[in-house]
């Protein structure tokens, strides 16, 4: 469909098309000029889009700002902690006014100050999750800035005000659109980070290229994974480096576990180093095997809450995720639906089917959809 450089038409009614608005799509269709002026073309649908003078199809709809930021427009599903704040979008939408809603307060950032203001509040709340500084933080206030900027976007500051499930709602006439909102209580987990080396039975060193260096990093990863998705942020209790020398025959190095620490070597010369200050301990190593042998990352629990996450596990993830970041976050996310379903420990893995979720059993990425976080911080 040709498009102009006619402006969109955002009004909405039960209107048939025009006779006009017919003729001239046919000719755009077709190639030929128009031979309406774009003023002359109030251009309507049955079901209640507007269509622009360009012949582009408009419907008012939320909208995500970032992908995995606790916004899923296509899913109608919205993430917020109480007394914290996402954005929406309200997507070609004009004369939609918001419906009062008492669990949510809302408030368009109509102005550039108000742009401003809203930056800093929400810096502030990264600040609070560790993530102030980091890239994500970033890019989420430069989409805020670059959506503010365009005209058929209109953005919603929504502070979660009673924990709980609720709609956020605009109204146009008889039309009505809406989104599920989930206001979550806030949940701080203390996490200690282990970096293991391992020596094999010469000697050889084979130690994670992970060290406490990378501690910050780290961290971001779980907060920027969680805590936008589900209200779920994690704090540095403390960090330390463990040794372990491989007691194995050589055949059994060789045929077996190729240098990999096995998950029955590791509960017996490694868990014991976990964190006695944190509520999970993660432990970072080169190569590993799960004590079942089929696993490249393992999850301890319980009495010892405790994850082994390998520096470069080959899973399978959703392109253009870091595989490491992914199984990072999968593992500790077994932590924390044992933590939120302790009498399910042991009747399941905590696994889906879900494409492109994390804990997806086939092919899994870093968004947390409506069933997980349930699983993770209920609403």
């Amino acid at each position: 469909m040709l498009e102009t450089e006619w402006p969109m038409a955002v009004s909405c009614a039960l209107s048939p098309p025009p006779a006009a608005y017919l003729s001239e799509l046919r000719n755009r269709r077709k190639g030929k000029p128009p031979t309406s002026a774009p003023s002359e073309l109030q251009i309507f649908t049955h079901d209640q889009r507007a269509v622009s003078a360009a012949g582009r199809i408009l419907m008012a709809n939320f909208d995500d700002l970032v992908p995995k930021a606790g916004v899923d427009a296509a899913k109608s599903y919205m993430v917020v902690g109480r007394d914290r704040y996402n954005v929406v979008v309200l997507q070609d939408a004009a004369g939609f006014r918001l419906l009062p809603n008492h669990k949510l307060e809302v408030k368009e950032i109509s102005a550039r100050d108000i742009l401003s203001n809203v930056i800093s509040v929400l810096l502030a709340q990264f600040g609070s999750w560790n993530l102030k500084d980091s890239s994500n933080a970033k890019a989420f206030s430069d989409a805020l800035t670059a959506r503010f900027s365009k005209p058929d976007a209109r953005l919603l500051l929504v502070k979660g005000k009673i924990k709980g499930a609720t709609r956020l709602e605009a109204s146009h006439g008889k039309q009505k659109i809406g989104i599920n909102v989930f206001v979550l209580p806030p949940k701080s987990i203390s996490v200690a980070f282990r970096f293991v080396k391992v020596s094999d039975s010469a000697g050889n060193p084979l130690d994670t290229v992970k060290d406490a260096s990378q501690n910050q990093a780290l961290l971001n990863v779980l907060n920027w994974t969680f805590a936008p998705q589900a209200n779920v942020s994690f704090d540095l209790a403390d960090t330390d480096t463990v040794k372990i020398t491989l007691n194995r025959t050589m055949e059994e190095s060789v045929n077996a576990l190729k240098n990999k620490l096995w998950g029955k070597e590791f509960e017996k010369t490694g868990l014991q180093s976990r964190s006695k200050k944190a509520a999970l301990t993660v432990f970072f190593v080169k190569d590993y095997l799960s004590r079942d042998d089929n696993g490249m990352s393992e999850t301890f629990w319980p009495p010892d809450v405790a994850c082994v996450v390998a520096d470069a596990p080959k899973d399978y993830v959703v392109d253009g995720e870091d595989p490491f970041e992914i199984v990072f976050a999968h593992e500790v996310c077994h932590v924390l639906q044992n933590m939120q379903q302790p009498k399910e420990i042991g009747k399941g893995t905590g696994h889906h089917k879900r494409d492109s979720i994390l804990m997806c059993e086939n092919r899994e990425g870093a968004k947390i959809d409506e069933p997980l976080m349930k699983r993770i911080n209920k609403a």
